[in-house]
């Protein structure tokens, strides 16, 4: 028999209502007029002034089904133009049911066919029902059936269904009874890809609940809407999600006006969102804490597995983008925060292929960058640190292609660029940053264009070197704290020049066959090491002390103060010359040199310290202060 409303909780209610509020579509589901109908042992009839769609299946001798198949459109009064559901929509409906001995179900169907019950399924894209007086709802898909985990029950109750269409192949189901909350996130749906979900159906199947037969209702609000969002990878605790293809959706009431999307990225540590398709949506992409996102493709010129370049990438604090070995084909704005999952970095790249990132980098807070894998990583657009550190590790090696400004973070100071990891960092920008340089471990490179930024301290630890290939200046150059000096590398033909700073400071080795010149008024630069640097070394303003052995090749003072003071043995080759014209140059402990030309300046001889010229002494103005020994020949 047929039981409507009057009868009172007299079965399960299902409604749509659809009319036009603000970005959503409401179905007002009673007129029965708006679907095509199949029975057998059952019907449907309008209920609450057209709001609601009530069904039965309880006829004898037949068997009691019923299904009813209605068009997606963009007017709930079944007006307006057929609309199929987008990427981007949620779909809701809510039932209003009792446990069935049957089934009870809706399906989202692409360009169904219809007069039979088994057509409730036809091209079905994804179903949810409950089978039985004590099943729980599931979610059936491509490749099977999941549970929400959630029984009907022999008590009415309003069960609310949300479903998001995640991309044109994806979708995540929820449900919702009261305070219970129940998910099936990152599903893959059936049937062909595509925008094609054109129908919703509604079907029933023997309504006796064990105890009495009893309708269902849909009801209020069933709607579909332009969300504008597409959450890829929420509740995934482990494994590889990858979406479909990703585009723009239609506002909810057009067939014509897009709604832009945005992406946002979720998922537990150890999981990720893979990304793939040439994605056309041109909202901004969001890795939030936890989630990593994952390039499976480079993509084209204009769409990439990022959307298009519009709103760019941001990367939350504790969130990854992993590059994963590809390169987009375009320059997308990328925007940072944090060190990633575990402080592993928030841009990678896990790949053993070299990777490169071509668009500009923003630093939001402080920030690691990583080579994780066994591939390299390049940046080659410029990056704006602002007042934030940005931290380079890994195993491998990045490049930094572009310009890399702002006045940095403190981190022990005020830092710009921190080194560690065991992989190599090569700068080649023009940077203009002026936070400090640290290089707690591995090897950072000056490269073709490169530099160390504007007034910038460099520090060095003992497992960390400076390998210097281009000219560059810093504002001093010092070990990370007391005997925890890295190696100081001058590459060849190159100089590097100290030129600010107080104080006093040191460092452990210098090596290689560059030049260090000393234009730092007001700071004392101590090197204590056994250097072996044979480039010039040029003191022109400021405190030079070496207090180690060394391999100079033309010493130059002309300005400033050079101190030679090692103890126990000389401080420069036998053969290295030395020429002061102005300035300072003490001798606080023997020393042999070749050729001393003094044409300005001081040259002052500690008492008990012996100078030995082995070539020419030659003096053409200048003051020797002589509190020690000048002897010639070899010592």
């Amino acid at each position: 028999m047929k039981l409507r409303l009057s009868t009172f909780l007299s079965g399960i209610l299902l409604f749509v209502s659809a009319s036009k509020v603000g970005a959503q579509v409401t179905y007002s589901l009673g007129n029965i007029s708006y679907y095509e109908e199949f029975t057998d042992g059952g019907d449907i009839f309008d209920n609450a002034s057209g709001a609601e769609l009530g069904m039965w299946a309880n006829s004898n001798g037949t068997n009691k089904r019923v299904v009813a198949w209605r068009a997606l459109k963009t007017a709930g009064d079944n007006t307006g133009s057929n609309r199929s559901l987008q990427v981007g929509d949620v779909f809701s409906i809510t039932v209003s049911a009792t446990s069935a001995f049957g089934v009870i179900g809706f399906s989202l169907n692409s360009s169904p066919s219809t007069g039979s019950w088994a057509n409730r399924h036809s091209n079905a894209r994804v179903y949810v029902q409950a089978a039985g007086t004590s099943d729980s709802w599931r979610v059936h898909h491509n490749g099977g059936s999941t549970t929400l985990d959630y029984n009907v029950s022999s008590t009415r109750k309003d069960y609310r269904f949300n479903v998001y269409i995640t991309s044109e192949s994806t979708c995540d189901v929820e449900l919702i009874e009261g305070s219970t909350t129940k998910r099936v996130y990152n599903i893959a749906m059936s049937g062909t890809s595509g925008a094609n979900i054109s129908h919703f159906v509604l079907y029933f199947n023997d309504d006796w609940n064990g105890s009495s037969n009893q309708n269902i209702f849909w009801k209020q609000t069933t709607q579909h809407r332009a969300s504008g969002i597409v959450n890829l990878g929420y509740y995934l605790a482990t494994g590889t999600y990858t979406p479909g293809l990703i585009t723009n959706g239609l506002t909810s009431n057009s067939i014509s006006s897009a709604s832009a999307n945005a992406v946002m990225v979720g998922g537990d540590a150890g999981s990720n969102v893979t990304l793939s398709a040439d994605n056309t949506y041109t909202g901004l992409t969001k890795v939030n804490t936890n989630a990593t996102c994952k390039l499976g493709s480079a993509g084209g010129a204009t769409n990439t597995p990022l959307g298009t370049t519009a709103a760019g990438t941001l990367v939350s604090s504790g969130g990854v983008l992993d590059l994963n070995g590809f390169s987009l084909g375009t320059a997308e704005g990328l925007t940072l925060n944090g060190t990633g999952i575990s402080s592993g970095g928030a841009l990678i790249n896990s790949s053993s292929t070299t990777a490169t990132w071509q668009g500009a980098i923003t630093l939001a807070s402080n920030t690691r960058i990583m080579a994780t894998g066994t591939g390299g990583l390049n940046l080659s657009g410029n990056l704006s640190g602002g007042d934030k550190v940005l931290y380079i590790g890994g195993s491998n090696n990045t490049v930094l292609g572009g310009v890399l400004s702002g006045s940095g973070g403190t981190d022990g100071s005020v830092t710009s660029l921190y080194k560690d990891g065991s992989g190599t960092l090569t700068l080649q920008g023009s940077n203009t940053y002026t936070g400090d340089t640290r290089v707690s471990s591995g090897t950072l490179i000056v490269g073709t264009g490169g530099n160390l930024g504007v007034g910038s301290d460099l520090y060095l630890a003992s497992t960390g070197t400076l390998n210097v290939n281009l000219s560059c200046t810093v504002s001093s150059v010092q070990e990370w704290g007391n005997s925890n000096g890295g190696t100081l590398s001058l590459g060849s033909g190159t100089t590097l020049t100290i030129s600010g700073g107080s104080g006093t400071v040191f460092q452990s080795v210098v090596s290689g066959s560059g030049n260090l010149t000393m234009n730092a008024s007001g700071l004392t630069e101590s090197l204590y090491g056994s250097n072996t640097c044979t480039g010039d070394l040029s003191v022109n303003a400021g405190t030079m002390t070496l207090s180690g052995s060394n391999q100079f090749g033309l010493v130059t003072v002309g300005g400033g103060t050079l101190n030679l003071q090692r103890s126990g043995g000389t401080t420069l080759l036998a053969t290295t010359d030395v020429t002061l014209s102005s300035g300072s140059l003490n001798v606080d402990q023997s020393q042999t040199l070749d050729d001393l030309t003094i044409s300005g300046g001081t040259l002052t001889i500690a008492s008990g310290a012996t100078l030995t010229i082995n070539g020419t002494l030659t003096v053409s103005g200048g003051t020797i202060t002589n509190n020690g020994t000048i002897a010639y020949g070899a010592a």
